[in-house]
């Protein structure tokens, strides 16, 4: 009964909310998608081992059709303003620049972190030292004896940002390898860091930053959204079965052996790790939520516990009886923080506002880069909402403005850097 419920609902909004979205897509009607097939994965992977309350998953529906449909009252607000409809087809030379700077740094993280554990890179030689190297961090981090100062903290920043960078110029990287390369290159500082610290959210954070800001830049130059063609949805799973089996791999390397009982354990933490976020959220929803109105603070608690009003403790929440995992997903924070009215409305007033971006980016070939940075970190929220709310960590906070200045860069033309009397750029 349940499992026909969120068919039927992911049916509905499929096909209403193509009519509903209009002729230029809309990124509710992408982003509420893949939840309604994620809640519908995470049910079917974790109804034999955990109950489900139901409440959870009836609001996180109810919260996409609001979502929907003010994104479509904002873009309609910006196209009824403005005019004409112009493309941009391409960005600065000196946004490249920056971009390389970025990504050179996330590289000096990763060394920084390993010269801090005093490791070499001979440790990546062979899977015995690396599992070896991987559980020894891990062990460290999670006793609280991890090794983080203010650099490592600072460097972590671009290991985020880069992706970002990355994924908006691969849009405009038509025809041209290097560029290409280049772009794709970004998410590799992440997937060092994941082999040596053994943290898979930094691999899925700067995965999902990839591909949130290429899916705006895409917007912002082709003036319609992507849209999943045959090939495409192909090349996707190819990438999500490539990406599951490093994920299955990193978790083995954390038990510091590689064998086939560690695999089986692997596989059964993968599947709670992976799937078992909407089950606690929808747990928390229909047994264990009080109100508590934090006005921000689950949302925002990298900014609170920055500015000390609030503490961020390891792993943000705890796991509650009848939960899978301690991942409530980012609806738990938000929730927390507004109630469940106040919540709906605070997710309407935000994506009326991500409509109005949409709409002024559609008919206008020069948005000002606060806007984009506003789209992309729009859409991180929605799909790194899967676990928590990125907002959480101060490090993907400030990507999102080492981000903004990525994109200042990539609008402008009269920036130029010179090397004595020879201009480079």
């Amino acid at each position: 009964m349940n499992i026909a419920f969120m068919i039927s609902s992911l049916v509905l909004f499929v096909a209403l909310g193509k009519k509903i979205q209009g002729n230029i897509g809309s990124l509710s009607y992408l982003t509420g998608i893949l939840w309604m097939i994620y809640v519908l994965f995470s049910y079917v992977f974790m109804k034999e081992y955990y109950s489900f309350s139901m409440i959870g998953i009836i609001w996180i529906n109810a919260a996409f059709w609001v979502m929907l449909l003010m994104e479509r009252l904002g873009r309609k607000k910006a196209t009824s303003k403005f005019q004409c409809t112009c493309k941009t087809t391409a960005v600065s030379k000196q946004s490249w620049l920056y971009l390389k700077v970025c990504l050179v740094l996330g590289l000096v993280a990763f060394f920084y972190q390993i010269s801090l554990y005093g490791f070499q890179l001979s440790s990546f030689s062979s899977l015995s030292t690396l599992a070896s190297m991987n559980n020894t961090v891990a062990v460290a981090r999670y006793s609280g004896n991890g090794i983080v100062n203010n650099l490592t903290q600072v460097l972590l920043v671009f290991v985020y940002a880069a992706p970002a960078c990355g994924g908006y110029a691969f849009a405009y990287s038509d025809g041209c390898v290097s560029d290409k390369i280049w772009a794709i290159a970004t998410v590799f500082p992440a997937v060092l860091m994941v082999l040596f610290t053994n943290t898979k959210a930094v691999v899925l954070g700067a995965g999902m930053l990839w591909a949130s800001a290429y899916l705006v830049a895409y917007f912002s130059k082709q003036k319609k959204f992507l849209k999943l063609s045959f090939r495409m949805v192909c090349l996707l799973l190819v990438i999500c079965i490539c990406f599951l089996v490093f994920m299955i791999f990193s978790m083995v390397l954390r038990m510091g052996e590689v064998s086939q009982n560690t695999l089986e354990i692997a596989l059964r933490k993968f599947q709670i790790y992976a799937f078992g976020s909407v089950q606690s959220f929808d747990w928390w929803c229909g047994e264990i939520y009080r109100p508590e109105y934090r006005i921000g603070e689950a949302t925002y608690l990298g900014v609170f516990d920055f500015l000390g009003l609030a503490e961020k403790v390891q792993g943000v929440y705890t796991a509650g009886i009848g939960t899978s995992s301690n991942v409530f997903t980012m609806f738990r924070g938000v929730i927390e923080d507004y109630g469940y009215v106040g919540d709906i409305a605070y997710l309407g007033i935000k994506t009326f506002i991500c409509g109005f971006c949409v709409g002024q980016m559609y008919v206008s070939s020069r948005i000002r880069p606060i806007m984009t940075a506003f789209l992309v970190a729009h859409v991180f929220f929605l799909v790194y909402g899967f676990f928590v709310s990125p907002w959480t960590y101060m490090s993907y906070i400030l990507s999102i403005f080492v981000f903004a200045g990525y994109l200042f860069t990539a609008s402008s033309r009269s920036i130029r850097v010179t090397f004595g009397n020879k201009v480079l750029i």
